[in-house]
Order: structure tokens, then C-alpha cells, then sequence
């Protein structure tokens, strides 16, 4: 009956805080139970809950309601559950994934060891549940090389390096910045001030003693800097001291970073009336180091052979994947020679600066992110390092900065062909040259006695008079009275069809109810799925083919790195339930497949997919529907809307 409380408890405090219309799937999430179980439970609440004067409505396509009366026995019900269910104190989750976030908080930060029935009063959840939620603690706390340690005396604990645990603390206490987390950090800080005020204290000492030192250190690393400094107060005020750096050595070329280091520890000593041990100096030079501003590595030092012999493999692996030759670029290059060793001395220390943009940058620029892919490919095999996601981020937007660059020199031409004698073709031409975007498009007057020579450049024709060139060139015959809307439009449909955007349209690309509890077992059966149905070449390990990101919104974004999708399209694959991935709860997968490698449309391609990503309510309409036609409307019209605007 425990299983069953806790369901009712999350169930009815649902119902309560929506105050409205709960669906049967949105109860079914929040238990984390299957919709025909939360259906179940509903009928037998009906029957408990009449007991104490409540009752459960239903109504067809809106769902489920709490009524209550005057005579409602509110206090006898929450006695009978062991929860005050007027007391909205937080702990109903609306994905089990925050519960396990806040499992890792409340062992980071909390007691060193809880009692298995402390964690299950907690949540009110079961041990079979806490053990569930436990393994998928262990996915999360493996990439900082920690562990769940369960010991039957002392109960549920974390163990691992101190250096790890601040990693994680940092990571999980400041992204997922809501009320239970921020519960977690007081109840650490012994109810003290929140973070928004130690951060107005830490950062002005920070940025004083690096202005003072000449260490340039930007916003976002200035304020990574000191989510890692508070951290490190809060441990130390536990106790817990950190005895092993990271792989990595202060030696005499690093002593400024040092001395900055000491005075900033001076500087917190006083503020919070701790003493700062030699070690703790260290870690914090070592994050200092990793996070100011790259110098360019000195010619002729070994870092910069290395450094050069992999810029110049990222630049050929780019020019071969995808046609583009940046050979040329000093923006690329610039950034790749300052920014390669210290991103390299980051990820071998694991002091990574968060990127607040990691989801919105990768979501946005899903081509660069492509294009990255390959780039920390050779990164990762010329220095022997693993790619951080956020590291990862941060090269996505100066990618696709370059590519801009680049793609605005290769413009979409269109010849304006209009009559000297008509006034009409100058209005038109102008009212074009203003409707048509700058970065994407460039108009051409051309007319029968001029600028023929334009016509090897364009390629679509807009005609306004009576002459004609004699060219298979594509083109729009302006009619009396025809709007530029008109035009653009045509213009618009002209590129859908140069892409070919239906053959990447069909219904095979989409998946539905794709099942797996984890992010491992959801991969395996997608690939299972795509070589039963021919779509895919051989049988391989997932790992090896496929490079996978969360972009936010519920979506995780495939790249198909190994070329085993036989055909182009865009497939989309809903999963049957939302699973935690890495770092948040993903529903849906999406992959763009070009028809064949370097493919000029790629760029499009992904820009559109961008867009629908980028929209929360396009999503979940599809969600709701499960068909992929609401899918391929959507994809059109962004290309209509993207080609002209």
C-alpha cells in the first residue's frame, strides 16, 4: 500500500496545484506510472476519497478535477497519507528526474549518509522507486567519476574525490536553479543568504584582484568562477578539504595565477572566517587558469607544433565532410590557435566552464553543430581528451559565425529582368530588392540591352516587359497587378523545390512509441528499428555511428557521424516515455539525413529543423497528435517563411 500512497499523494497535490483539468498522461508522468495504472489509481481514490468528503470528475478530452466541499476532511485525509496536502512544500516533481537531481543535491550537500527510509520519506516514494531513481543517479554522477555508495550501516551516500563532488555540486546546484535546489543550498549553508547575494559578494572580488593581476577574465567564466568558489566555502565550512589536485601542475610559468589566487583567498577568509589551506590556493589558481582569457600559444613551443598539426587537420577534415574551406579564415583560425590549449588544459582537469547557452546554442545552430562534431573529432584524438558538452557549446556559435561568412558570399542570385520604359519595373525592382533579405539574396537588374552577362549567375528569373532571354533559367512572369508578396512567394516555392524538401518528407521517417528506460536502451532499439525497416547500412554498436546532443525543449538532436542511414530525410522518433538523458528529460529525437555527404542543402536543412525545435508549442502539438503529416506541414511552411524572410 506504500506504492499506492505515495501515488495518491503525488496524484491529489497535482490535482490541487493545477486547480483545474489534470490529463490522465500528465497524472501518469508525475506518478511515473503507465496511463492505465494512474487510470486505475483514480478509480479507487474515487472510493477512498468519498470518506472524507471529496471527489474525483472526470470529463471526456479535458480530463480529471479535485471537488471539494465544505465538509471535506482535509486534515484526516493528510493524516491517512503522512503528508500535509495543504502545504505545497515542493516535493511533488513533475518528472522523476528532478527528484533524482535533487537526490544528488541532498547527498552533495546534505548529510554525508542518509538512512534508505529517511530518502523514502523525503519523496514518498518506496524503496523500489529510491533503488530506480538510485541507478539513474549513478548514469549522472559517472561523468563526474563519483559513485552511489550503499552501506548497509550508514545508509545512501556519494563517494568519490573532494575535487569531483564540487564539479557536481556546481553542476547540479546552479543549472537546474529552482526552489528545491534552492532549499538544498540553504539548508548546506546553514540557512545563510542565497546565491544571488554571494554572488554579488564573490564576483566584485574576483574581477578586483584579476583587473589588478592583468588576468582578463570575461562574464560568464567570472561567474562559473565564483559558483566554484562558493562551493568550495560551503564544503570547507563541512570540513571537507580537498587533499589530491587534478592532473595538472602549478609550476613557476603560473605564478601570477597563484598570487592572484591568495589574494582572493585573503579576501574570503575575512568575509566568511574560515582558514584557506595551501591546497585549497592551488585548486583555485588551477580554475583561474582555465578560465581567463586564451593568449595565443608561443611560435616554436611544442604546445604550438601540436596545436598547429591539429588546426590543420580540422581544417581538411572540414573542407572534405562538408565543402567548406576555411583554409583562408582568420576568425577560425584565430580562435582555434588561442582557444585549443586552454580548452585542452580544461577538459584533462575537468574545470570546464558552464555555458548558461549549451541547449539554445546547439538548437539554434544545428549545421555548426555539425560542423563542430567533426572539429572536436580531431581534437579529441590529436590531445587524448573526452569533448564536454559545454566546451562543445562554446565552439558551436564562433562556427557558425564563420559559416555565415562564408554562406554570404554564395547568395541566392535572381536576374530582375524589367524595361527601361516602364516605371512599374523600377517600383517593382525596388519594392523586391527591400522584401528579399540582404544576407541571402541578391537582386540583378538586368533588361535587353544590359547586364546580360549576369545571366551565367543567376538562378531564377523574374520578367517584367515583353522580351524574353532564350535560357532554361527558372522564372516568374509578372501579370498585371501582381503583389511583391506574389513574387516572393513564387520565388520561395521555386527553392522548396530545388531542395527536394518532400523527399525528405516521408511518412517512414517517423517513429512512434519508441520504447526504453534509459537513454543506452532507447538508442539500441532505434537502431534495431531503422536496420528492420532497411533504412540503415550494417550492424554496429550504436556508439560508434551515432553522436547525440539535447537541445532543449524536450528534444535530443542525432548526428549520424558513421554515414549508415541509407536514405535522406528527416526522421523523428517520439519516444513512449520521456526518459532522462544526460542532463535533462528528452521526448523526442530528431536526425537530419542529407541524400548524399556534402550536400549543399545540408545548411537549410538544418536551419529549418532549427526553427522547429525552437518552438515549444510545435513540439507538443506533435507530441499530442503522434502523425507525421502535422510534422511535414510545419517543416513547409518554415521553409516558405525562412526563403523570404
Amino acid at each position: 500500500m506504500v506504492e499506492a500512497k505515495t501515488r495518491y499523494v503525488i496524484m491529489i497535490k497535482l490535482m490541487l496545484k493545477k486547480k483545474t483539468y489534470v490529463t490522465s498522461a500528465a497524472l501518469a508522468e508525475a506518478a511515473g506510472v503507465s496511463v492505465r495504472t494512474a487510470k486505475y489509481d483514480l478509480q479507487e481514490m474515487r472510493k477512498f476519497l468519498k470518506h472524507y468528503g471529496m471527489e474525483i470528475e472526470a470529463r471526456r478530452f479535458y480530463g480529471y478535477r479535485l471537488l471539494l466541499r465544505e465538509n471535506s476532511d482535509m486534515e484526516g485525509l493528510s493524516k491517512v497519507l503522512r503528508t500535509n496536502l495543504n502545504h505545497n512544500s515542493g516535493e511533488v516533481f513533475r518528472y522523476n528526474f528532478h527528484r533524482v537531481i535533487y537526490i544528488i543535491n541532498k547527498l552533495l550537500m546534505g548529510k554525508p549518509y542518509y538512512k534508505v527510509e529517511e530518502l523514502t520519506d523525503i519523496f514518498y516514494i518506496s524503496r523500489s522507486t529510491l533503488t530506480r531513481e538510485l541507478g539513474q543517479a549513478r548514469t549522472l554522477l559517472a561523468k563526474f567519476r563519483l559513485e552511489i555508495d550503499m552501506n548497509r550501516r550508514r545508509g545512501v551516500g556519494i563517494r568519490g574525490t573532494e575535487v569531483d563532488k564540487r564539479l557536481c555540486i556546481a553542476e547540479y546546484s546552479f543549472r537546474y536553479d529552482d526552489k528545491m535546489q534552492i532549499m538544498v543550498r540553504q539548508e548546506a549553508d546553514e540557512g545563510a543568504a542565497d546565491w544571488s547575494t554571494q554572488r554579488d559578494t564573490i564576483i566584485p572580488v574576483v574581477e578586483k584582484v584579476c583587473r589588478q593581476g592583468k588576468i582578463r577574465l570575461s562574464a560568464v567564466p567570472a561567474i562559473d568562477l565564483a559558483n566554484h568558489i562558493y562551493v568550495s566555502i560551503l564544503r570547507m565550512k563541512k570540513g571537507c578539504f580537498i587533499e589530491t589536485l587534478p592532473e595538472a601542475s602549478l609550476g613557476e610559468e603560473h605564478r601570477g595565477e597563484r598570487l592572484r589566487a591568495d589574494e582572493i583567498a585573503d579576501e574570503l577568509e575575512g568575509i566568511y572566517g574560515l582558514v584557506i589551506p595551501d591546497t585549497e590556493r592551488d585548486y583555485l589558481a588551477l580554475h583561474i587558469l582555465g578560465k581567463k582569457m586564451p593568449e595565443r600559444t608561443p611560435l616554436g613551443s611544442g604546445e604550438y607544433t601540436a596545436v598547429k598539426q591539429c588546426v590543420t587537420e580540422i581544417l581538411l577534415e572540414l573542407k572534405d565532410n562538408f565543402e567548406l574551406d576555411f583554409t583562408n579564415d582568420r576568425l577560425l583560425k584565430e580562435f582555434l590557435y588561442t582557444g585549443i590549449e586552454p580548452m585542452v588544459f580544461r577538459l584533462r582537469t575537468h574545470l570546464i566552464v558552464r555555458n548558461p547557452l549549451l541547449f539554445e546554442n546547439l538548437r539554434r545552430y544545428l549545421f555548426a553543430t555539425k560542423v563542430a562534431h567533426s572539429a572536436s573529432g580531431i581534437i579529441e584524438k590529436c590531445f587524448n581528451v573526452q569533448m564536454d558538452n559545454n566546451e562543445f557549446a562554446y565552439m558551436v556559435p564562433v562556427i557558425n559565425t564563420v559559416i555565415i561568412s562564408h554562406e554570404n558570399r554564395k547568395k541566392f542570385k535572381v536576374g530582375f529582368c524589367g524595361d527601361m520604359g516602364l516605371q512599374e519595373s523600377f517600383l517593382y525592382y525596388n519594392e523586391l530588392a527591400e522584401c528579399l533579405p540582404g544576407d541571402r539574396y541578391e537582386l540583378l537588374w538586368i533588361d535587353s540591352s544590359h547586364n546580360a552577362g549576369y545571366l551565367s549567375q543567376v538562378k531564377y528569373l523574374i520578367y517584367d516587359g515583353d522580351f524574353r532571354f532564350d535560357t532554361p533559367i527558372p522564372c516568374y512572369e509578372i501579370q498585371d497587378k501582381d503583389s511583391v508578396e506574389a513574387i516572393c512567394s513564387a520565388i520561395a516555392r521555386h527553392r522548396l523545390e530545388e531542395l527536394q524538401i518532400q523527399d525528405y518528407l516521408r511518412p517512414e521517417f517517423g517513429i512512434f512509441g519508441l520504447e526504453g528506460r534509459d537513454r543506452d536502451e532507447v538508442m539500441k532499439n532505434l537502431y534495431s528499428h531503422l536496420l528492420r525497416e532497411g533504412l540503415i547500412a550494417g550492424e554496429l554498436d550504436w556508439r560508434d555511428v551515432f553522436r547525440i546532443n539535447e537541445i532543449g525543449n524536450g528534444v535530443a538532436n542525432i548526428q549520424d557521424l558513421g554515414r549508415v542511414l541509407k536514405r535522406g530525410g528527416y526522421y523523428v522518433c517520439v519516444l513512449k516515455t520521456p526518459i532522462l538523458w544526460e542532463q535533462d528529460i528528452v521526448k523526442l529525437l530528431v536526425l537530419v539525413k542529407t541524400k548524399r555527404d556534402g550536400d549543399k542543402n545540408l545548411s537549410d536543412l538544418c536551419r529549418i529543423v532549427s526553427e522547429w525545435t525552437s518552438s515549444p508549442k510545435k513540439i507538443e502539438r506533435f507530441l499530442k497528435s503522434r502523425s507525421y503529416d502535422v510534422f511535414r506541414k510545419d517543416i513547409i511552411d518554415i521553409c516558405l517563411r525562412l526563403y523570404v524572410h
